[in-house]
């Protein structure tokens, strides 16, 4: 697939593999948006993951449950209000105030603090193609995994009504009336990962209180499922990515929407796309006098400097008035140096992975009737919340 972005100047293209997205004008099974890499600069993307060199600014572990466990059934559709992953105006420093339990033999532990290469924002915007709001959803927390999830993002917005989607995506409620499809602009800052895993030569293991207690689930006796659940966790924090990410969405009626995404496939699935081209594909879809609603720009971590910057400065003036726009920071490096140095210390969470405690379970038969247990229940949560 080639991507590139088409706001003033030359714009670089870049051809991408999108194995873990559907292509344009599908959608697979467990809910998948369509995801294009935007080039935000003319020399390429260069690579995607976290170096282990030295971290511009602070590189302190921060305050994260990394290998401490809990019940993701306990606030199914509400980890949004524990986890800082939208901006949000509460008082305080946290990043994670969820209740967890530290259940691991500490001596089995080793915790793996690793820095990004610098403290820039990606050198790509992520653009996602949203059939419909839970594609939204999705596309959000598509860094947010679960083992033996299908949709974790439900695990964060299964709460959200219209008010509350209108506040985080930063569109009117009547923009959420079934009428829109979407797509999300979004620029992450991965600053520093924390991770939990065995040490070297070794396995995890569970402290004997624990690991007493998963040894007594019975084959065939739910109860015993749900009680190790209710007591000691279903997951535990694998791995935390801490960071922050400014992020725009913009609403369509269906009929923009399948223009624009027919257009972009048209443009890309070719490998080859210009300049032009793609600005004839802002020009005639996704400009804002063109589509159902351009959303505000915000800023995930909420931090009020940032936020500013994203209100006062990432903004288009058109014949008729202005508009948000986050591709500013494509545009205009003196604001880019300016959101850097305004989110060189905020934090929210970018990225997350649960790991099951289904391995401790050393019975196979009982382990079987474990994982029968246990994804009936998530399967429940995930068909009945919304």
């Amino acid at each position: 697939m080639a991507t590139g972005y088409f706001v003033g100047g030359v714009i670089a293209l870049v051809i991408i593999s999108a194995a873990d997205s559907a292509p344009f004008g599908t959608v697979s099974s467990n809910v998948k948006s369509d995801l294009v890499l935007v080039n935000r600069n003319n020399n390429g993307i260069n690579g995607g993951g976290r170096g282990n060199v030295g971290l511009s600014g602070s590189s302190r572990r921060p305050d994260v449950p990394a290998g401490e466990t809990l019940d993701l059934f306990y606030r199914f559709g509400f980890f949004s209000l524990s986890v800082r992953v939208v901006p949000r105006d509460d008082a305080g420093d946290w990043i994670v105030r969820e209740p967890t339990s530290l259940i691991f033999d500490k001596s089995s532990v080793s915790e793996r603090v690793t820095p990004s290469a610098d403290s820039k924002f990606d050198p790509a915007f992520q653009v996602f193609f949203c059939d419909d709001v839970e594609e939204l959803n999705e596309a959000y927390f598509r860094d947010f995994t679960a083992e033996r999830v299908e949709q974790p993002h439900k695990l964060f917005t299964g709460s959200w009504h219209k008010t509350t989607k209108s506040k985080y995506y930063g569109l009117s409620k009547e923009a959420f009336d079934g009428q829109s499809a979407f797509v999300l602009v979004k620029l992450p800052k991965k600053r520093i990962a924390v991770s939990a895993a065995a040490k070297a030569g070794s396995a995890l293991r569970l402290r004997p209180t624990a690991q007493r207690a998963i040894d007594s689930v019975q084959l065939g006796n739910s109860k015993s499922v749900r009680e190790f659940l209710e007591n000691y966790g279903s997951h535990y924090v694998q791995e935390i990515v801490v960071g922050d990410a400014v992020y725009q969405v913009i609403a369509l009626y269906r009929d923009q929407y399948t223009a624009a995404k027919k257009a972009a496939g048209r443009m890309l699935s070719s490998g080859a796309a210009s300049a032009s081209d793609l600005g004839r594909l802002f020009e005639s879809h996704l400009a804002p006098w063109l589509v159902r609603e351009t959303g505000k720009v915000q800023v995930a971590s909420g931090d009020k400097a940032a936020d500013s910057i994203a209100k006062n400065d990432l903004v288009t003036n058109g014949k008729f008035g202005s508009y948000p726009n986050i591709f500013v920071l494509q545009e205009r490096p003196e604001v880019t140096a300016r959101m850097e140095a305004a989110t060189a210390a905020s934090e929210a969470v970018v990225g997350m992975h649960f790991a099951s405690l289904r391995s401790f379970v050393r019975d196979l038969q009982t382990r079987d009737y474990y994982d029968e247990r246990v994804d009936a229940y998530m399967a429940l949560w995930e068909a009945n919340i919304r």
